[in-house]
């Protein structure tokens, strides 16, 4: 689902934030307190993957997983949302990740079109970890050793996840969302501080680049 400013306007809170997921429920009392109004979008809003990117998901072939799973570069918002610019097209998303762990991974997000010379890159690592660990990578169940790799791949690219590193899982792979990483993967995206108002105390609001692909269960 495509959304506005309009859309989010009636889920923001106190401080301007749009909430995409619940937070522990020993933490909602103080959120209560510190994020008057707090409230999460509701499913209706988000649009499974597989159906926002179908054309692209629609050649994928499980018995030929390395040679036709694509990947489909993104800029999200976890967590909460600041203000959005209008100039770019926002979609709520839910993507099916995690391997058999079936994470319903939350976000707003917009689209980024990799430049050709990267994108065979970007559809290497998707390929590579698609039913990694027999289907169970997830970020609780995570070795040093699969960071590691994963941080030395991305460093190949010119890319890290030096922040963002506890979102791998598979059918999604973050990058740090930063200037440069934007400006290697993509020529289409606006500058990183005109995408959104960051002017507020939240760090980034959890923003990152996120390589999303097919979940092998």
């Amino acid at each position: 689902m495509i959304l506005t400013e309009a859309d989010l306007a009636p889920f923001r809170d106190a401080n301007g934030l749009a909430h995409l997921e619940p937070l522990p429920g020993f933490l909602e009392s103080a959120a209560a307190l510190l994020s008057p109004g707090r409230v999460v979008l509701p499913s209706q809003m988000l649009t499974p993957t597989r159906k926002a990117f179908e054309t692209e998901w629609n050649a994928f072939d499980s018995s030929r997983a390395r040679e036709t799973l694509q990947a489909i570069p993104v800029l999200a918002f976890r967590r909460h949302v600041p203000f959005l610019n209008p100039a770019v097209e926002w979609r709520g998303l839910v993507h099916q990740c995690s391997g058999f762990y079936c994470q319903q991974m939350r976000m707003i997000a917009t689209r980024l079109r990799p430049r050709p010379a990267i994108a065979a890159h970007l559809n290497a690592i998707v390929r590579k970890h698609y039913d990694a660990d027999a289907g169970f990578l997830h970020p609780d169940n995570l070795r040093a050793s699969q960071v590691v790799s994963y941080v030395e791949t991305l460093a190949r690219l010119g890319l890290d996840c030096d922040v963002s590193w506890r979102n791998l899982t598979e059918g999604a792979y973050p990058i740090d969302a930063t200037q440069k990483h934007l400006d290697l993967l993509t020529e289409e995206a606006l500058p990183l501080a005109e995408i959104a108002d960051w002017s507020d105390q939240e760090p980034r609001h959890n923003a990152v680049i996120l390589l999303l692909a097919w979940n092998s269960d």
